[in-house]
């Protein structure tokens, strides 16, 4: 670890101490506590509280702290998706623009389905015009091309930015571009915290996504299985964000600081598996929206057994001796104890 150690770091290592020995403290008590419930539940906020303090050390203060998830996942780095700047004119929001674009030759090469955090949780079909490889002489050439993207010149010149007028000379392309190149993992920045397991998709590079999602290179389905698991989402109640009672998803704090450690061959291939499974699982519902089928109240009983095998494999690759069933304040401790581990934070 770093020997440069600032007060700050002290502080927080001091707080990442108390807390375990108060967790260590309320254990012993538990078996025979009348009030075992309430103690559960303490227990679970001091892991809370010591996991924030370890993402602090880590994070904003020790220069070689290791980012866990990068690590294992390799270039499984999340970043946001593509920002159109563009006042809606490269967004094609219904099916009566979607066919107008379609109904013009040139236009039709460049519709490519459009996917933010609504549209992926819901089901709901948008689609945008993906630019990138267009031709001078085919906007020209093309009145559906040509008013669309002279009105995002329009717009972005009125702009009070100058990043966003200076983006008006090319008024064919998003401000922002981070579409992926290869199959991926598409993440909502926030979704809603009743659910068990988080909503996200794998996808294609042809399905363009906003800055309202995320996205995270997954060519063999492996980040897909990680983030599917309920060891995921126990992190992420514990250490993630909320926009009133929905989780809010961090690529930094949340995906790069999950610690999962180094996975075995077999380990890697059970989960990528089972992660397999929980999209068949889905796909035998055809129809049905992630919020459908994510609904705690009436989730797919082969859906939910699908995750519940994925569970089993995902327990113990991140730790745990055994499948946890339910029991996800002993999650939330194997988590922070393979943080604390893999970060080296409690040796400071």
């Amino acid at each position: 670890m770093a020997t440069n150690v600032t007060e700050k770091d002290k502080t927080l290592n001091d707080v990442i101490e108390w807390c375990g020995e108060q967790v260590s403290g309320i254990e012993k008590k538990i078996p025979t506590a009348s009030d075992a419930d309430f103690l559960n539940g303490e227990r679970c906020t001091l892991l809370a509280v010591a996991a924030y303090c370890g993402i602090g050390v880590c994070t904003g203060m020790h220069p070689e702290c290791v980012h866990c998830t990068v690590r294992q996942l390799e270039q499984a780095q999340a970043e946001g998706g593509s920002q159109p700047t563009d006042g809606g004119n490269l967004i094609l929001d219904n099916r009566e623009e979607h066919d107008q674009a379609i109904s013009d030759p040139i236009a039709a090469k460049y519709v490519r389905p459009f996917r933010g955090s609504r549209e992926l949780i819901n089901g709901i079909e948008r689609w945008c015009l993906w630019l990138v490889d267009v031709e001078p002489a085919e906007i020209r050439n093309s009145a559906f091309l040509r008013r669309r993207v002279d009105a995002v010149r329009e717009m972005r010149l009125a702009s009070k930015k100058a990043p966003t007028r200076a983006k008006a000379t090319t008024s064919w392309l998003f401000d922002e571009n981070h579409q992926p190149t290869g199959r991926f993992l598409c993440l909502p920045k926030v979704f809603s915290g009743r659910r068990e397991y988080a909503t996200c998709l794998s996808l294609e590079p042809n399905v363009i996504v906003s800055d309202l999602c995320y996205t995270s290179p997954d060519p063999d389905g492996l980040a897909f299985a990680v983030i599917e698991s309920r060891m995921f989402i126990v992190w992420q109640a514990a250490v993630g964000g909320r926009l009133k009672s929905d989780y809010r998803f961090s690529n930094t704090v949340v995906w790069n600081n999950l610690p999962l450690p180094a996975l075995d061959d077999d380990t890697r291939a059970a989960l990528i598996e089972a992660g397999r499974n929980v999209l068949a699982a889905r796909a035998n519902h055809p129809g049905q929206s992630l919020a459908d089928l994510y609904d705690p109240d009436y989730m797919p009983t082969d859906l939910r057994a699908a995750h519940l095998e994925l569970d089993k494999i995902a327990d113990v690759a991140f730790g745990a001796g055994k499948w946890l069933k339910d029991d996800d304040d002993t999650r939330l401790q194997v988590l922070f104890k393979s943080y604390t581990r893999m970060t080296g934070s409690s040796e400071v």
